[in-house]
């Protein structure tokens, strides 16, 4: 083919499209190229492509599986959002930066790896996939940006890396069959509500490395029986675990001057 380059939007809103050849001699993926294409099913993208633009893909919602060829570097912001017949997507190790938004509302979707050179779960990124159910987490990962697994209703347990020191905003909110996380000792920042309404957590460990329980962390999460609360921490923050139906018991340490309002209202069974 004589085309080198595809430009931005340039098949967008094509309704009735259903498949589609990028030649190879295109080597990027512009974004809004194919937004909004509602019938496409199928994409063929050849191995020169290096980078995917932002919202390429967003809104194809009869795209069931796509393959990234292997020498992609980047995923853009909202690139597959809204993909909502998506089942299967092969991220290739070549991959290092996974944007915002990237697979947000991609409802259809079970589970997915994430290369070993990515370094940020950025916001948003899997947001509302409320069939994943399993993912994997690479040791090259340092932070888990806000709302990057809020609303991921079907995941189970998480394993959190050593090398993760943030947790943002809303992380794993509303992850509601979430029964188990541990969260390491290289975690110094857990952001508000980063766990609110996991409502099938039991137990939780906080690490010795936090100094504080941000505002709404906890709260309503209704089979939470048992917290461990290291003598770390200083400040419990508003509502942190407000609604916690279950708590039977808790040790708040020497150490803590400051436990904010309302940090466990709602907590019926709290005896001590």
């Amino acid at each position: 083919s004589s085309v080198i380059s595809i430009g931005y939007s340039a098949f967008s809103r094509c309704s009735s499209l259903t498949k589609i050849t990028i030649p190879p001699s295109v080597t990027s993926i512009e974004d809004k190229l194919l937004i909004k294409c509602s019938s496409i099913t199928r994409i063929t993208m050849p191995s020169t492509i290096t980078s995917i633009g932002s919202q390429a893909f967003s809104d194809c919602f009869a795209l069931k599986q796509i393959t990234i060829p292997s020498f992609v570097s980047s995923i853009g912001d909202f690139a597959f959002k809204g993909c909502s017949s998506l089942t299967q997507i092969i991220i290739p190790t070549s991959v290092t930066e996974i944007g915002k938004n990237t697979f947000s509302r991609c409802v259809e979707l079970k589970q997915i790896s994430i290369p070993s050179r990515v370094h940020l779960i950025d916001d948003y990124t899997f947001y509302k996939c409320v069939l994943l159910s399993q993912i994997t987490i690479p040791s090259s990962v340092t932070s888990i940006g806000s709302s990057a697994f809020m609303g991921c209703s079907s995941l189970t347990t998480i394993y959190i890396p050593s090398s993760v020191t943030s947790i943002g905003i809303c992380a794993f909110k509303e992850c509601t069959s979430l029964t188990y996380v541990l969260i390491p000792s290289s975690v110094v920042n857990v952001g508000n509500s980063a766990f609110e309404k996991c409502s099938s957590l039991t137990s939780l460990k906080i690490p010795s490395s936090l100094t504080s329980i941000s505002e709404y962390s906890f709260c309503e999460c209704t089979s939470l029986k048992q917290v461990f609360i290291p003598s770390s921490i200083v400040t419990i923050g508003d509502c942190a675990f407000k609604n916690c139906s279950s708590l039977k018991q808790i040790t708040i340490p020497s150490s803590v001057t400051q436990i904010g309002n309302y940090a466990f209202i709602g907590c019926p069974l709290l005896k001590q």
